[in-house]
């Protein structure tokens, strides 16, 4: 149950995101960075309950690293929108 659950968020995380690239706001931020941050604790679960680690650290970097860059990249946008 807790991979169909990592699965979710994960996705749902990539949507928020997503959204967040193209039009950013700043709860949306937060909502953003809290996907993420469960994604990643859902993720240490399956590995500490003894999923297959290696796969799952591979898309685990890849998915952070896209999220990651995705957020930031809204982040500094909005800062530049509220600096004018």
């Amino acid at each position: 149950m807790l991979i169909l659950f990592h699965i979710f968020v994960a996705l749902a995380s990539l949507a928020v995101s997503a959204q967040q690239y193209f039009s950013p706001s700043r709860n949306g931020q937060l909502v953003s960075v809290g996907a993420i941050l469960l994604t990643v604790v859902s993720g240490a679960g399956l590995v500490i309950m003894g999923a297959n680690a290696m796969h799952l650290c591979i898309a685990g970097i890849i998915y952070t690293i896209i999220t990651l860059a995705l957020t930031i990249r809204a982040r500094y946008v909005l800062s530049s929108q509220l600096a004018r």
